[in-house]
């Protein structure tokens, strides 16, 4: 599982800072930022994607309607940590 903060580098060599992270039926699932390589700060390109941790490969999640959950879901998280 890949846990909030960390660095990972993505298939299109960009590299993403890991801004959230969750179990939803035995998958993993995360929140990414996309990272300035420039300004070395995280961009409003901010993507839920799933981690495949069989093979160590972050993928883009084609159904929108588990899409639009976990959008939910991290959304209420960040509420409650408020």
């Amino acid at each position: 599982m890949i846990k909030e903060d960390t660095i990972i580098k993505l298939d299109d060599d960009k590299e993403y800072y890991v801004l959230d992270s969750m179990m939803k039926d035995n998958n993993n699932f995360i929140m990414i930022g996309e990272i300035d390589p420039i300004k070395d700060e995280i961009t409003n390109n901010v993507k839920i994607m799933f981690y495949d941790s069989i093979n160590n490969k972050v993928r883009k999640i084609t159904d929108p309607t588990l899409l639009y959950q976990l959008v939910v879901s991290f959304a209420d998280r960040e509420l409650q940590n408020e």
